[in-house]
């Protein structure tokens, strides 16, 4: 069995375990990251470039100890001469051609982090050398000949050109890992180019080949792009985009971004139609330059790329080409029966009546958010006054509420002091003298209002409540119903116009803009409303519900920026719960 002792080492100079650490914790699946660094340093050094023929990688368990070991062993490679066993040996001197899979230097940390004791023995014979066996564990590598029976006495040594890496006693929970369907799923999809009929490449995990699962013929397939310069950055080789007629493997779906034969990441499309969904397939592939600057921005677990060129131009076409592609396939529905209201200048009056009343801060198109003034909330205050109608006619009945919330850590005594007035006259005053607890909350309902001709002139009625504590008034709420009158206009309109657009794309609105919102009548909720509502009147009225409710939703999202603009000493909860509240009482107001 392997000792120290037995085998003459160096000091590297640096703790590997420590590096090993780091550079596992860079990788978001980290048997997906073993596999890719496993097997491209396997597949860079094959003999056949061309058809890969007598290439072979097998993944295996070796047990001639009373240790596990994992073996990754490769067949049609050139093996490691000189250069290639110091860069082994270094801590960070990959030697790699510029359009190998691999070639940032670290994939033997990565291996090494699958061992208990961080330890790597590789084995490999090629034309300059006959046999060597090297290692490394943490900060120690080895400096004289040895062999893998000095560290597994009963292994059988390489008899083959090609390289052979032990992953010394390896971790019971990775061994776990790499048994599962998941690492089998994972080989497939990152190197189905290489096990399809293009390449006569093997690869043998614990005994078995993995096959990845056949494609059936598409029902629609299109090469484009070919040998198209991508600006100044290379060319792509082509584009190639598939249609089903069922629902493909999951690692087949989206847009397939090659480097090097392997697979780096997947771009989906587009499919909003349940119908057609996990039907769409393709891949890309670049020339040796493209690949080149590719590979110099990829990320270090050959997942994805960083967010630079020629990256962001290259997902930029594929999803431009992928949806036109979609596009083409799924037939053209038959648009909706859509429409504006008639009444949409009556719809969008009262969205922005709503909004001005209960949104101050905000401001029609064209004009400057004012500066948010920092203004202290009393620890006793209202917490809302509101009504249950806006507009009324003789007969109603007005039924005001509030809230009024003590933050202190004491009791407090206070006095309400409630008003009604019109055009400056009072109408009626009454008082309620409330007790309310250390960091209470106590709602109210207060006296309601029967609305004759005797005692009610038409017009403004403004209901002001205040709360009053030693003789001093700390806080004051109002707002305002209108008798057999309509509502007075905003000054200043938050929203300017509704604007109708189609599309099945799940959404519902796009962004206002100069005060114009741009509302999807394809979408589900408001065909939902248009069906569920059959008789014109009552489906007109809850359409400009609906509009109304977007326009609030647009008001409340431009109010949230204003509020979190200047934060300051304010908690952000507090701030998100008032928004809400506000928004209850928004959308309660759209339907009176």
């Amino acid at each position: 069995m392997y000792t120290l002792e037995t085998i003459k080492t160096e000091q590297i100079g640096a703790d590997l375990s420590k590096v090993v650490d780091k550079i596992i914790k860079q990788y978001e699946s980290f048997p997906k990251a073993f596999q890719k660094e496993a097997i491209q340093n396997a597949w860079d050094e094959r003999l056949d470039k061309k058809k890969a023929t007598n290439w072979e990688i097998k993944i295996y368990t070796d047990s001639a100890d009373e240790q596990a070991h994992l073996v990754v062993e490769d067949f049609g490679t050139k093996g490691m001469d000189e250069e290639r066993w110091d860069a082994f040996l270094s801590l960070w001197k990959p030697k790699k051609e510029e359009l190998d899979a691999g070639g940032q230097g670290q994939g033997k940390f990565v291996l090494m982090g699958a061992s208990k004791k961080n330890i790597l023995i590789v084995e490999s014979i090629s034309d300059e050398i006959l046999y060597r066996c090297k290692f490394l564990q943490n900060d120690r590598k080895s400096c004289g000949e040895c062999s893998i029976k000095d560290f597994v006495p009963n292994a059988q040594a390489l008899s083959h050109k090609g390289t052979k890496i032990w992953v010394y006693d390896i971790k019971g929970d990775f061994l776990n890992s790499i048994n599962a369907q998941e690492f089998v799923d994972s080989i497939a999809e990152t190197w189905w180019q290489i096990l399809a009929d293009r390449f006569a490449a093997k690869i043998c995990l614990f005994g078995k080949d993995i096959i990845p699962p056949k494609l059936p013929s598409p029902r629609e397939e299109l090469t484009l792009l070919e040998n198209k310069p991508l600006g100044d950055f290379g060319r792509i080789k082509r584009m190639v985009l598939q249609f089903y007629d069922e629902p493909i493997a999951e690692i087949f779906q989206g847009v397939r971004v090659q480097r090097a034969n392997m697979m780096i990441v997947r771009i989906p499309f587009e499919v909003y139609d349940k119908e057609y969904q996990n039907r769409f397939s393709g891949y890309i592939e670049f020339d040796d330059i493209l690949e080149r600057l590719l590979k110099d921005i990829e990320r270090t677990d050959h997942c994805g790329f960083l967010s630079e060129s020629p990256w962001k131009e290259i997902k930029s076409l594929v999803k431009e080409e992928s949806e036109k592609f979609v596009d083409k396939i799924i037939p053209k529905k038959a648009a909706p029966k859509v429409f504006l209201p008639k009444n949409l200048n009556t719809i969008i009056q009262k969205a922005n009546q709503i909004i001005i009343e209960n949104c101050p801060d905000l401001q029609g198109p064209g004009t400057i958010v004012p500066p948010i003034s920092k203004k202290s909330k009393p620890f006793l205050r209202l917490d809302y006054l509101v009504l249950n109608k806006r507009e009324v006619k003789y007969g109603d009945t007005i039924k005001p509420s509030c809230r009024v919330v003590n933050e202190a850590d004491e009791d407090k005594k206070c006095l309400l002091r409630v008003e009604l007035k019109r055009e400056g006259q009072r109408f009626f005053k009454e008082e309620y003298k409330l007790k309310i607890g250390a960091e209470d909350k106590k709602p109210l309902k207060l006296s309601e209002i029967e609305l004759t001709k005797e005692d009610y002139p038409k017009g403004k009625y403004t209901i002001r409540a205040t709360i009053q504590e030693d003789t001093h008034d700390v806080d004051t709420k109002a707002t305002s119903f209108y008798l057999e009158i309509k509502r007075e206009p905003a000054k200043r309109g938050f929203i300017k116009n509704i604007e109708p657009f189609e599309s099945n794309e799940p959404i519902r609105n796009k962004p206002i803009n100069k005060g114009v919102i741009e509302i999807n009548f394809a979408h589900k909720d408001f065909l939902n409303v248009y069906e569920v509502f059959s008789k014109m009147k009552k489906q007109n009225e809850q359409i400009g519900f609906y509009l109304i409710k977007i326009c609030l939703d647009e008001a409340i999202s431009a109010l949230y920026k204003v509020k979190l603009k200047d934060l300051g000493n304010q908690d952000l909860d507090d701030i998100i719960k008032e928004i809400n509240r506000l928004k209850d009482r928004m959308y309660y107001e759209v339907y009176i």
